[in-house]
């Protein structure tokens, strides 16, 4: 990053008093700026609100972003992800939209970007939860997972997230898992759900039977075979016991729908793990904790050579058992 727009914000007296005012913000982006060679192109605070982007200055400086579409990459930096914004789904709306013109936002907060893994990590010795931070040395800035509990523990930031890149490279699809992988799940939630399909059926074959028996007696009436008032008698009766099969019938969940969505979900899914380190490494650091999370229920435990976890999402489970198998 050789430059950035600096946004600064702060909503209530609370936070000017814990060291979030402006000010503060201010000269703690500035110092990280100065020791990191980044150019200040601009400064906006705001004392605003963030539960949405309808504020003042960022209305400002959004609108001196735009104006670099299609131009080389800016970026929007700030302290915390909570100046940013207090409501993830409107957060990683914003930088989808942000992405689209060529910007990237990120926070200063403790270089999240090279501590992606910071709080997904438990000491091999203790078994605490690490921490990272940025150690200065004489010409630079070097990161490190550490624990906080006390004990010695720690390594190289580089060499962790080296080890986690190949670790996720294993949850890789192979040619042909993907269409398999889908195949078996969407077998599995049909399997759980054929009771409904099973009472559908039978419904439908009780309207025809009710349809068959009003039939044969409208023939039977025409034939007189049969009176007005018996043709009437059984007439009422079928259609009384159709209304309340099409009500049976209504009321019974309509799958196709779930179906096409569960579809579509898979095909993001297999889309993304044909290569799941490729697409984590394109994502900016919140989405990528997302990521780890997902894959990582439980806390990792790296020993200094590789990773342990005692378990792992169900789909990345089948994902793995699958490949193994093929």
């Amino acid at each position: 990053m050789k430059s950035a727009y600096l946004y600064v914000r702060v909503s209530t007296d609370e936070q000017k008093r814990k060291g979030y005012s402006l000010p503060e913000q201010e000269e703690c982006l500035l110092r990280y700026c100065e020791l990191n060679n980044i150019e200040v192109k601009g400064i906006y605070r705001e004392d605003y609100s963030a539960k949405t982007f309808k504020r003042p200055e960022w209305k400002l400086l959004f609108a001196k972003l735009k104006q670099n579409r299609g131009r080389n990459p800016e970026n929007v930096l700030f302290l915390k992800w909570d100046r940013f914004s207090r409501n993830i789904g409107n957060a990683y709306n914003m930088l989808g939209v942000l992405r689209e013109i060529n910007v990237q936002a990120m926070a200063k907060t403790v270089s999240q970007d090279l501590l992606p893994l910071r709080g997904y990590l438990r000491c091999p010795l203790c078994d605490g939860v690490l921490t990272g931070s940025a150690s200065k040395g004489r010409h630079n800035h070097y990161y490190y997972y550490h624990c906080q509990s006390g004990c010695k523990w720690r390594f190289k930031a580089e060499l962790v997230n080296e080890a986690f890149e190949m670790e996720i490279s294993k949850y890789n699809l192979k040619p042909g898992v993907g269409e398999l992988f889908k195949a078996v799940v969407l077998d599995e939630y049909l399997s759980s759900h054929r009771e409904d399909g099973d009472e559908r059926k039978q419904i439908a074959k009780e309207i025809e039977e009710q349809e068959e028996i009003l039939s044969s007696a409208r023939k039977k009436f025409l034939k007189e075979q049969i009176d007005e008032a018996d043709f009437k008698a059984t007439k009422k009766e079928c259609t009384e016991i159709l209304q309340r099969l099409e009500r049976r019938l209504t009321d019974l969940p309509n799958r196709s729908g779930e179906i096409r969505s569960i579809e579509g979900l898979l095909d993001i899914l297999v889309e993304r793990y044909s290569n799941i380190l490729q697409y984590c490494n394109n994502q900016d650091v919140m989405v990528k904790r997302q990521i780890i999370g997902s894959i990582y229920p439980e806390k990792l435990c790296f020993d200094g050579k590789q990773y342990r976890t005692a378990y792992l999402s169900e789909p990345l489970s089948l994902i793995l058992l699958i490949n193994r198998q093929l």
